[in-house]
């Protein structure tokens, strides 16, 4: 399997699971399976960027690590996270890093990424990095709500919010911020990420 194939077609902004209106078949044959978690920063005027950690399945791990571990010692030196990052995880960008975000409803463009970092725990490798999001500032007493999916509409790569933590906040005093994870109770649409945040003290 080409670990290139697996980030081959780009994303559709709000086209995964119900965001325009239906459902997709984004659970239909995955062949690549990630467990993700997210870290929502908040600056004082608003939402800053979002950290995304992504954990590949056993068999998807052994195939990066074939590629990039050079030595073979199980482990991704500083030289092979490079490495991972201007071969597999460049390759990302194209698709938007498989993300969907919305502000009060609006689809956010998504940058480039910054801070990539890779390591390997317990024979799975896990991405980390950051997307900063080009947010307006919020007034005294303003506030809004952001919405953030991981998912491929191709059903090549099957996106899960992590079981352990998945979504964490970082937001100063001078905001009032939470988020939680929305599942549909009938399982037919993918679980997301709600935040509401508003500008004052706790």
């Amino acid at each position: 399997m080409s670990l290139r194939r697996a980030w081959a077609v780009p994303l559709l902004l709000l086209a995964v699971a119900g965001w325009v209106g239906g459902g997709t078949d984004a659970d239909a044959h995955p062949h690549v399976f990630v467990d993700y978690a997210v870290l929502v920063r908040f600056g004082a005027d608003g939402v800053a960027s979002v950290g995304i950690t992504w954990t590949f399945d056993e068999f998807t791990s052994a195939l990066i690590l074939q590629q990039f571990d050079k030595d073979r010692d199980g482990k991704l030196s500083p030289d092979e996270v490079r490495q991972i990052e201007r071969g597999h995880f460049a390759e990302t960008h194209e698709s938007q890093y498989f993300l969907s975000v919305r502000l009060n409803g609006a689809p956010l463009p998504i940058p480039a990424a910054r801070d990539f970092t890779a390591r390997v725990e317990n024979g799975r490798v896990t991405y980390v990095f950051t997307v900063p999001l080009a947010v307006p500032s919020v007034t005294a007493g303003g506030g809004g709500r952001l919405e953030l999916l991981a998912g491929d509409p191709t059903a090549y790569t099957a996106f899960d919010l992590s079981p352990n933590a998945p979504v964490r906040v970082e937001a100063p005093r001078a905001l009032t911020a939470g988020c939680e994870v929305i599942r549909d109770p009938k399982g037919a649409l993918m679980d997301f990420v709600r935040c509401d945040y508003r500008r004052g003290s706790r």
